[in-house]
């Protein structure tokens, strides 16, 4: 995983004078431009359909392939918008999010529109307050806030004894919980590190050593119903069929994972 974030402070101690199920990809299609936006308030999104004209519209999120229904909603036949407010949070993990909306007025025409924004990442979401200074002995309280907001978040909090690695721990926000609470012992004088890492974007492995080398080297693979020579003779390097299959399985795993 890639750490996106990282919050600290230091803390010295010494003397006392210191979901829904995927749809149709079709969902997600690019409508006419001017149709449709999301827009960002902090910690959530925001989705507008131009022209529904009373009718229902259905919101979507755009993930890989998939295109998950996020609500419904109508508007008088007289309001030019129909709008979904807080429609989703930002989220650390997936920054650029993908949206979309279908309608169907009563005259049976479809309205439909796609808009893509980009959201804030995690690198200044959290707020952390660690005592400055304490006795050792003491309990040490940890607050973090979430300044998002939102909740719906998993990070960890890791903590440095005076010249040796932090340890860290997970912790969870709930949804609509923006704080947590946590305590450590100080067992010894120094300079302790406080830190809160949230995950970024996660690294994905694509595997494609299972599918050229199954049950060992192969220059000749099956795929997708037929045999192909997938190395050259030199034994190492891709032939052009292996390396369509290659950039085939890398594009197929972006997608299933959002990008």
């Amino acid at each position: 995983m890639v750490v996106a974030a990282v919050v600290g402070m230091s803390l010295h101690a010494g003397a006392a004078h210191g979901s829904a199920p995927p749809l149709r990809s079709a969902q997600c299609a690019p409508g006419p431009p001017g149709t449709f936006f999301a827009t960002t308030r902090l910690g959530v999104i925001d989705l507008y359909l131009f022209g529904a004209r009373g009718a229902h519209v259905r919101f979507f999120e755009c993930i890989g392939s998939r295109a998950v229904e996020l609500g419904r909603r109508t508007a008088p036949p007289d309001d030019q918008f129909t709008r979904m407010a807080a429609a989703t949070t930002w989220r650390c993990g997936r920054l650029v999010r993908r949206f979309a909306a279908t309608a169907t007025r009563p005259d049976g025409s479809v309205v439909r529109g796609f808009h893509a924004i980009r959201t804030r990442s995690c690198a200044q979401r959290f707020d952390l307050d660690v005592p400055r200074r304490l006795e050792p002995g003491s309990l040490a309280r940890v607050r973090i806030s979430d300044r998002w907001d939102v909740g719906e978040v998993r990070f960890s909090l890791c903590i440095a004894r005076p010249g040796q690695r932090a340890g860290c721990r997970p912790v969870v926000l709930r949804r609509g919980t923006r704080l947590a609470l946590r305590t450590f012992r100080v067992t010894a004088r120094g300079r302790w590190g406080v830190e809160v890492r949230a995950r970024g974007p996660e690294v994905h492995v694509v595997r494609l050593d299972l599918l050229f080398t199954p049950n060992g080297y192969r220059e000749v693979i099956r795929y997708r119903g037929r045999d192909v020579r997938v190395r050259e003779p030199d034994g190492i390097h891709l032939t052009i069929a292996g390396a369509e299959i290659a950039a085939r399985e890398v594009v197929k795993a972006i997608h299933a994972t959002g990008g």
